[in-house]
């Protein structure tokens, strides 16, 4: 559940509303057979879910949370695919250890009992989350199983393809590992990609909020393809001038099978609006004066900029220098 909404009495009982935040992650997996892009996307997610509490961006006072007691069912699944985290009865502020692990058995550690730092206990929960081994160690039982509730993301077709991203994700030994919610997120995305190099996971690492930020903006502009996003890691200071040449080569391809006009085809831009969205990626130097402005509350849109580009095309007499 969410937050309260609102209370009301009925028949001498009180009620309480509260947000519907969608359907528990176990229930959602249980009627849906996932494909590899959404195995990776909602990993992803999940991960960033996690991230988000061990930061504090979900907190309005900025503090920092362990969930401590991540499961299927403590994941919600709304109607826009968005992951919720839920139940923060467990919950404590992340700094420190906790004396004795608490949270539920299939997802806490067999090897650290007593004083266990917090953000572990999270991230061991995570990756069985994400995986749960066939057998593998559980606190009180040494030797585990899966049983018919249990649930997990990556199928074991997709992790036999994959023998790098299981190794990542076995936890069957139940020991903790020290490493960020980030750090989960930027493997996965590597992973997905087939880029997840000795090398390439160094570099994503050594500044993980700017491959994260690259990584965002590529998706934004639809150009979330392994070429950019090694071409990010190997060259992450050239990013905006180099993001911007490859959208507006994008355009140019797009324009050129769609065969599009000069007039105006969209809904988003008066005529002003899109004269001078034209004017800006004919005369802009910088990657956010094009695509991060916005128009009445509504971000540019890839369709609308892909519209005018071959204005752009016949007014620069071409986008992208040979």
């Amino acid at each position: 559940m969410g937050k309260a909404k609102k209370t009301f009495k009925y028949n001498s009982r009180d009620y309480q509303i509260f947000q519907f935040l969608g359907t528990p992650l176990n229930k959602y997996l249980e009627k849906n057979t996932l494909t590899k892009e959404q195995q990776y996307t909602l990993a992803i997610k999940i991960a960033y879910a996690v991230h988000h509490l061990h930061a504090g961006t979900y907190s309005k006072k900025g503090i920092r949370y362990a969930h401590l007691d991540l499961k299927p069912r403590n994941i919600c699944i709304d109607k826009n695919s968005n992951v919720h985290l839920i139940d923060y009865g467990e919950s404590e502020e992340i700094d420190g250890t906790l004396p004795f692990i608490k949270g539920t058995r299939s997802y806490l550690p067999f090897s650290d009992l007593f004083e266990v730092e917090k953000q572990d206990l999270d991230i061991f929960a995570l990756l069985r989350i994400l995986y749960l081994p066939e057998n593998f160690k559980s606190y009180q039982i040494a030797d585990d199983y899966r049983v018919s509730y249990n649930r997990w993301i990556f199928s074991d077709e997709l992790l036999f393809k994959a023998p790098l991203l299981e190794d990542f994700l076995d936890t069957a030994d139940g020991k903790t590992r020290s490493i960020s919610a980030f750090d989960v997120v930027c493997r996965l995305i590597l992973f997905k990609y087939n880029l997840a190099s000795t090398e390439n996971v160094k570099k994503a690492l050594d500044d993980p909020e700017t491959f994260n930020n690259c990584y965002q903006h590529l998706t934004t502009l639809g150009l979330n393809q392994a070429k950019y996003i090694q071409n990010t890691l190997d060259d992450p200071q050239q990013f905006d001038e180099n993001c911007k040449s490859w959208f507006l080569e994008t355009i140019q391809k797009n324009t050129r099978k769609r065969a599009r006009t000069a007039s105006l085809p969209n809904i988003f831009f008066d005529a002003s609006q899109h004269t001078q969205a034209k004017q800006r990626i004919v005369q802009s130097t910088n990657l956010s004066d094009i695509f991060f402005n916005r128009h009445g509350g509504s971000l540019t849109n890839l369709a609308t900029l892909s519209a005018i580009g071959n204005e752009v095309h016949n007014e620069r007499g071409a986008l992208i220098p040979s």
